[in-house]
């Protein structure tokens, strides 16, 4: 009982810490950190040189999370190598990745080996030791970031040939970053234990290597068995989670066994092992999308704990003494990108323009690099801790910096197609809305009524000879919906555009001018064929299915008519509209501070892209798009507060 609880104790505690983490590092985003510098903070906080809520012996008990997370992002590295999207591209993907291995490589080890004397604990290590950390380190230094390298390629919509390549480069070099990391521990292993450099380490390596390819293949079909089996996801996550950190158990026995032709002993490197096994379901199963959506649900929370006890084990000692080595190893490696970038770049022929900033793509490192330092901690009692701090210290700030560069690369490669800026309010509230159908004519009037302006738009030759029903709508029709044409429509001054085209496709068109040319927040657009809704949704657009619609809104008519008839203008003496916040004189003010009249209720705040459910202690900021209920009059009063109108007290209504 006594060593169940010194096991489930400090688990406990750790896990309530890891839960605030993910809020503190949910903050550090605020301020454009990634979430993994939070994770990291709070680890380092709660670990034995700060707060000391984790001594070095109570970590150690929690060094399976270790195993389960390291797995894990081997399983998750191999699934996102996809030989099918790389066909085509093999030839300059192989050079830069060539290219940038020997250049990395080679300053690396050098570097480590000319800073040794600087770096407190190589300095009373032996010859073959410094050797091996050097091997390591100039290894880790090679690796990149798919995951983070993806979410920067999302955020500005990048789409390109130097898109295309660089993140095909960052996905293979994961890979390849495995291998050789498998190899280099072989080799390292060796070399602590005394083995010298001949013809019987390379032996001893390359068994190694082939035998830990071998057993991730008998990895990748008990993973295909699990994934076969008919049950939840959940059940799912929790067998590839067992079976990975299995892989790292039977390693550590394998550990123990002695070649009997080698004065070593048997090495097997668990993270080839797992890459293999995710390498075989994503290529030569059909459970590739099935085994990404597990990796998909089970990344964040195993990426917290993580993280969160690598930051425990974080030696500060080491930082302390040696943040001027770890600033020279952060150039090293910046040096040794840029070289092997542009060496492999001209070998694969890339246009000038492209290789002369390419290297900025590949800066950023993060998980698969802190999980190799950490392996090598695991493994190397003797200095490996000090290692895997010093590594990761270079880490971070390639991970702070990294995502800026391949910004600026992506934006000087002109594939970068961010939103535009929401424009200015300019006083009237006014809709544009491409299409001239009884639908839209109808919007048009409906609009009208609560004093929007409506603008109707069609094509010249198809939609003017549409017989009009009503004389009340103002229409415009354009030669071509290119974007000389539509700028003339001065759609800086919609508040709010619809989309009605016959087509998704002239739908599309539309809003992807309107996301990245002109910036209007609401854009709402009606959608033909549900398939298309999710490249509707990466540009922020309101769906309405016409399809759909109606059996929707009578279902909300059955479950909640009131509100329903709220939102559509029934009630007579209620509404609902959204105001923006312009007076800076709100700006920070709670919403139970606010000076409202009685019968106005704030429903919810859209800040940015992000809606709020909100209560009375909810600050306004400045430029909120605040969205109330209340009677028409005093909603008047409510727009003309927010837009810098400061009435006199007694205007205030009390409607009851």
């Amino acid at each position: 009982m006594q060593l169940i609880l010194q096991f489930l104790t400090p688990l406990f505690i750790f896990t309530l810490i890891a839960l605030a983490a993910k809020d503190i590092g949910a903050w550090f985003r605020r301020f454009g950190l990634p979430l993994i510098t939070g994770f990291l903070f709070v680890g380092i906080l709660v670990g034995p040189y700060v707060l000391g809520i984790f001594e070095e012996t109570t970590a150690e008990r929690l060094r399976f999370i270790d195993a389960i997370a390291l797995a894990f992002i081997a399983f998750a590295a191999g699934s996102e190598l996809h030989l099918e999207q790389l066909r085509g591209s093999w030839r300059p993907i192989i050079f830069i990745i060539v290219g940038q291995v020997v250049g990395i490589y080679i300053l690396g080890v050098l570097g480590y080996v000319w800073l040794a004397p600087y770096i407190p604990f190589m300095q009373s290590l032996p010859r073959a030791d410094v050797i091996a950390i050097a091997v390591l380190g100039a290894t880790i230094m090679i690796a990149r970031s798919p995951a983070t390298a993806y979410a920067v390629i999302k955020e500005l919509r990048a789409r390109g040939p130097f898109t295309r390549l660089s993140f095909g480069v960052t996905v293979l070099k994961d890979s390849v970053i495995i291998f050789l990391f498998a190899v280099s521990m072989s080799f390292a292993f060796a070399l602590t234990e005394g083995e010298a450099l001949d013809t019987s380490l390379a032996l001893v390596v390359g068994f190694d290597v082939l035998l830990d390819i071998a057993f991730g293949l008998v990895v990748g079909l008990l993973l295909r068995g699990s994934l076969a089996l008919k049950v939840s996801s959940r059940y799912k996550i929790f067998l590839t989670l067992v079976l990975g950190a299995s892989v790292f158990f039977l390693s550590d026995l394998l550990s123990e066994v002695h070649l009997p032709f080698l004065s070593v002993s048997f090495f097997s490197e668990p993270l080839l092992i797992c890459l293999v096994a995710g390498f075989y379901i994503a290529n030569f199963t059909e459970y590739s999308l099935q085994f990404q959506e597990i990796v998909e649900k089970a990344a964040p929370p195993i990426f917290l704990f993580f993280f969160v006890l690598v930051g425990v084990n974080m030696d500060l000692t080491v930082l302390a003494a040696a943040w001027v080595v770890i600033l020279i190893l952060w150039a090293v490696r910046l040096a040794g990108v840029i070289v092997g970038t542009v060496v492999g770049g001209i070998a694969a022929g890339l246009p000038r323009q492209h290789n002369a900033f390419m290297w900025m793509a590949f800066i950023t490192q993060a998980g698969v690099s802190i999980g190799l330092a950490q392996e090598v901690a695991d493994e190397f009692s003797v200095w490996g801790e000090g290692f895997a701090t010093l590594i990761i210290a270079v880490i971070v700030i390639n991970l702070l910096i990294g995502p800026p560069f391949f910004k600026w690369a992506l934006n000087l490669a002109g594939e970068a197609h961010p939103p535009a800026e929401p424009p200015e309010f300019d006083g009237e509230r006014d809709a544009l809305i491409f299409g001239v159908g009884p639908g839209a004519r109808a919007l048009a009037r409906q609009l009208k009524q609560h004093q929007w302006n409506a603008l109707l738009v069609g094509l010249r030759g198809r939609d003017e000879n549409t017989q009009f029903e009503a004389a009340d709508c103002e229409f415009r029709f354009v030669e071509a919906f290119s974007p000389q044409a539509l700028q003339t429509l001065q759609p800086d001054r919609a508040d709010a555009i619809v989309v009605m085209l016959p087509t998704d496709e002239e739908n599309y068109r539309i809003c992807e001018w309107v996301y990245e040319q002109v910036g209007t927040p609401n854009v709402v657009v009606s959608l033909r064929d549900p398939a298309n809704a999710p490249r509707f949704q990466e540009l922020d657009c309101a769906i309405v299915e016409p399809t759909t619609a109606q059996v929707s809104l009578i279902e909300a008519y059955v479950r909640s008519p009131t509100a329903v008839s709220l939102l559509l203008g029934r009630e007579g003496q209620q509404e609902v509209a959204e105001l923006v916040l312009r007076d800076e004189s709100f700006d920070g003010v709670a919403i139970r501070d606010l000076p409202l009249p009685t019968d106005v209720l704030i429903l919810s705040v859209r800040r940015g892209r992000e809606t709020l459910i909100t209560h009375g202690h909810t600050r306004l900021r400045l430029g909120d798009r605040v969205s109330v209920l209340g009677s028409p009059e005093s909603i008047e009063e409510v727009e003309l507060r927010f837009s810098g109108v400061h009435l006199p007290p007694h205007m205030v209504k009390i409607n009851i």
